[in-house]
């Protein structure tokens, strides 16, 4: 309520229209987090098999317009998620590895044992030792505008030319855009 008026809320749908005018890649990345969504939905329900479906669809749709997405913890989630569902669906190597790639991405993360099978714990652990053993490494960035911002896996690093010196082993997500956002 403001001043004495009643100001309503957007519908759903003028909501996906707002969206969607922005660009498509910010109506695809709303679609990605829908799905993330239902694919959580899916896993409580016991529908691992359709979850691990949907969530796979959102991962890729994130990861197809990497550079609008604003959220990398919906992406670490569903990555997060992927695994378990693989797995419980009878798809033991997608699952190890969807857990590979999340340790890689968030090798501090620690997981339910009683959410994960043991052998995906296990796994995660191996993952996490050998980032470990491996230490940093290091990028050096450059691009042919200076001063671009370089974002390693959602987090700001600097601007170009950039030497990133704590990338840690594995497999991880940079995005570089220019003074105007592109």
């Amino acid at each position: 309520m403001e001043d004495g008026k009643i100001i309503l809320m957007p519908s759903f749908q003028q909501i996906r229209e707002k969206l969607a005018g922005q660009g498509q890649s910010s109506a695809v990345i709303y679609e990605a987090e829908q799905l993330y969504t239902s694919g959580i939905g899916l896993i409580t329900a016991g529908e691992d098999q359709k979850a691990s479906e949907v969530l796979l669809r959102s991962v890729d749709l994130m990861e197809q317009n990497l550079a609008d997405l604003q959220n990398y913890a919906v992406l670490s989630d569903a990555l997060a998620n992927l695994p378990p569902a693989y797995f419980n669906a009878g798809f033991d190597l997608d699952g190890r590895k969807k857990m590979k790639q999340f340790a890689d991405l968030r090798p501090e993360a620690t997981v339910n044992p009683e959410k994960y099978p043991k052998e995906l714990v296990e796994v995660l652990k191996d993952e996490q030792a050998k980032i470990a053993k491996a230490g940093p490494g290091k990028l050096v960035i450059t691009s042919n505008v200076e001063g671009a911002k370089v974002f390693i896996d959602g987090v700001e690093k600097g601007a170009t030319p950039l030497t990133v010196e704590d990338v840690g082993f594995g497999y991880h997500y940079m995005v570089v855009r220019d003074g105007k956002g592109n």
